[in-house]
This record gives C-alpha cells, structure tokens and sequence, in this order.
C-alpha cells in the first residue's frame, strides 16, 4: 500500500495557520505535505491520507460535509481546534480521528500528535491488509472445499484422496490450487447445471 499523503484542511483566516504549517514542515518537511484544496480533485477513492484538520472557522455544514468524506477507510483525521465544543465532537465522531489538538500553542505538540497519529494510521492499513488477506484465503479455501465435495461425490473419493487430486493436478498443470478449483466447480456446473454446492 502506497504510503499516505499529509495534508493540511484550514482556513485561510485561521490564527492557527502558522502553528500548523510549521509542525507540518516539523514532522514531514517543507515538500511532504499538501493543502487540500490543491490536491482534492486528483484524489481517489481509498488514497491513503493523513489530514490535519483546523476546524476555526468552518461552519456546522462545511464540518458535516468534510466529515463524510474524511470518514473513508484509508484516512486518518488530526482534528485542531481552539476549543472543544459539540461541533468538535461531532468531527470527532464522524471521522473516527487519531488526535485531537485543543489550542495548539507549540507546533512541537502538534508534530507529537502528528507522529502519534501517523503511526497509528499505518497500523490500521496493516490491519486493513491483512483483513483483506484473510478474506482472500477463505474465499480460496470455500472454493478448494466446494471442489473436494465434488469430486467425493462424483468419484467415490475421500476427503484426502480428493484433495491429493486436486493438488497432483494443480502441480501437473503448474496452476494454482484455488484456480484447478474452480475449474472443477465450472466443469461441474456445465455437466450437472448446479453450483457445486451440497
């Protein structure tokens, strides 16, 4: 997974601005963050980002439509504000943020925050990853079973022999098991006009 592009949401009026822009350069340097606005229309859904987001200034409706869109898998919300009010909750809800930086006085407290929260991202992309594996793996493994119970029933083998032909085949044709699977199922739908599935 690509790593995750840092970007900055404020207002331009914001008294926070120089704070943030600083513990930005801080934390990932002068060229490793963006605006939001610079780069929002080349966005992609599931582009991994880290957002600092200073909420002076934003409307009850802006804050509610930019928390539908930073509350997307993939992307990790830092939250600074002056003080937290139900507004700041909300954001906070919404978007499941990693941080929350109330009066940020030091960009040292916020590149703290930021590092905290980077970190904290990335092992939830590695939990993302590894979910998506694991899915990948079951749903492998349905179809090697479904194939094993075809073949018992239209062979008269065991368990373990079926599963022995399944693998000398995948070895034989240099595919790979879940895909020798498949081809089973698909033969057997053709054959039979069934799923396969007992």
């Amino acid at each position: 997974m690509p790593s995750p592009i840092v970007v900055l949401i404020q207002k331009p009026d914001s008294p926070y601005r120089a704070r943030l822009e600083a513990a930005l350069n801080q934390e990932y340097g002068n060229q490793g963050w963006r605006c939001f606005e610079a780069i929002q229309q080349s966005l992609h859904p599931g582009t991994p980002l880290i957002v600092l987001w200073d909420l002076f200034g934003h409307l009850p409706v802006e804050v509610h439509a930019l928390a539908g869109v930073l509350a997307q898998e993939g992307v990790g919300v830092v939250v600074a504000c002056g003080q937290v009010d139900d507004l700041v909750r909300q954001a906070l809800r919404a978007t499941s943020a990693l941080a929350l930086v109330a009066d940020p006085e030091l960009p040292v407290e916020v590149a703290a925050a930021l590092e905290v929260a980077g970190a904290t991202h990335q092992r939830l992309l590695d939990l993302t990853t590894q979910r998506q594996e694991l899915q990948r793996e079951i749903q492998e493994r349905h179809y090697i079973e479904k194939a094993k119970r075809v073949l018992m029933a239209a062979k008269g083998y065991s368990e373990a022999e079926a599963m022995r032909h399944l693998q000398k085949h995948s070895r034989n044709s240099n595919q790979k098991l879940v895909a020798v699977a498949q081809r089973v199922l698909a033969a057997y739908k053709v054959f039979n006009g069934e799923s396969g599935e007992e």
